[in-house]
């Protein structure tokens, strides 16, 4: 091999650990600002506000009558409502 040859190989080599540290910088500084801002911004899911009917024949009698809507399923309203008359604990 002459001088020449390894020399275009040298720079060749150069080259690419140039370009793969450009491309480590450009990636890291996407993640950086792209990235982890939209991973912290996420917040896991709530359970919702539980509400623990308080035990006593009026609170069961208050659900099924006045809290409850015949055939709907709405908790939130539910548990309001049982707060309301002091049902909930």
């Amino acid at each position: 091999m002459s001088h020449t040859e390894r020399s275009s190989l040298a720079r060749l080599i150069l080259f690419m650990v140039c370009l793969a540290l450009a491309g480590s910088i450009v990636a890291g500084a996407h993640y950086f600002i792209t990235d982890m801002p939209m991973q912290n911004a996420v917040q896991p899911p709530v359970n919702g506000d539980t509400c623990t009917i308080t035990p006593g024949k009026f609170c069961v009698i208050m659900l099924n009558t006045v809290c409850r809507a015949p055939g709907v399923i709405d908790l939130e309203k539910e548990h309001d409502c049982l707060r309301d008359f002091g049902c909930c604990e």
